[in-house]
């Protein structure tokens, strides 16, 4: 006479389960991104605005708000920073999170040189950690 066991194993929601990583991983690529425009952008020299406005486009795709005057003896070169810049999200259900910059101004990276923000703000990206969510299981 042998003794019979029944194991029931829990299962994994698989799609709750990753409902609640990919809001978790959305969530720390735009944290990152808020973190690197922030950091690399609060110090930088405003002359005629071009170089801290090509932090305006993945600013604004993560509700940074970045305060930008031209000095007076300055032209206004706002737009010329926008318009030779990329920044944006990548969100990407269980592939991608991330975010881009890059700038085409011609001197950007001589003000980088000599004050290292861009630097710093990679810098505070990579100190950021994430908590990720346990396994969901189905009842």
């Amino acid at each position: 006479m042998g003794l019979k066991a029944k194991v029931r194993y829990p299962k994994v929601d698989r799609g709750k389960t990753t409902d609640a990583l990919h809001e978790t991983l959305s969530q720390a690529a735009i944290d990152a991104a808020k973190t690197f425009v922030i950091t690399a952008s609060e110090g930088w020299p405003v002359w005629s605005g071009a170089s801290k406005a090509s932090f305006l486009k993945l600013a604004s795709q993560v509700s940074v708000g970045l305060s930008i005057s031209p000095r007076a003896d300055a032209p206004n070169r706002i737009p010329l920073g926008i318009e030779t810049s990329t920044g944006y999200l990548i969100i990407s259900r269980g592939r991608s999170y991330s975010f881009v910059w890059s700038s085409d101004l011609d001197y950007i990276h001589i003000v980088e040189a000599d004050h290292g923000l861009i630097e710093a703000g990679l810098a505070a990206v990579q100190e950021m950690s994430v908590d990720l969510p346990q396994p969901i299981f189905r009842r």
